[in-house]
């Protein structure tokens, strides 16, 4: 299994115990296909966070008080969002 299958076998454990059984029962094919579909629908939902943050923080860059750099911020969540769109939504 890859790196992330060890947070998603986490949250299986956690989240219930049926679920967690079913997935145990699964062939080694199975338990595989599950955990890539897993990583992509994360990775597609990810990218409503990065755009979401990165709004936050350009409002913020015009109405906060405090001293940040919300501007690169901004950026850098926006550079997330097209790394997980490249990967998740492929031309």
């Amino acid at each position: 299994m890859k790196f992330k299958a060890t947070l998603f076998l986490n949250y299986l454990r956690v989240n219930g115990d049926a679920m967690s059984e079913e997935f145990h029962i699964m062939s080694a094919e199975s338990r595989e296909l599950f955990l890539a579909k897993m990583r992509d629908e994360t990775g597609k939902h990810s990218l409503i966070s990065h755009l979401g943050w990165a709004c936050w923080a350009l409002i913020q860059c015009k109405t906060s008080t405090i001293q940040f750099d919300y501007v690169g911020y901004a950026k850098i969540r926006m550079d997330g969002y097209r790394l997980f769109k490249a990967r998740h939504w492929p031309k």
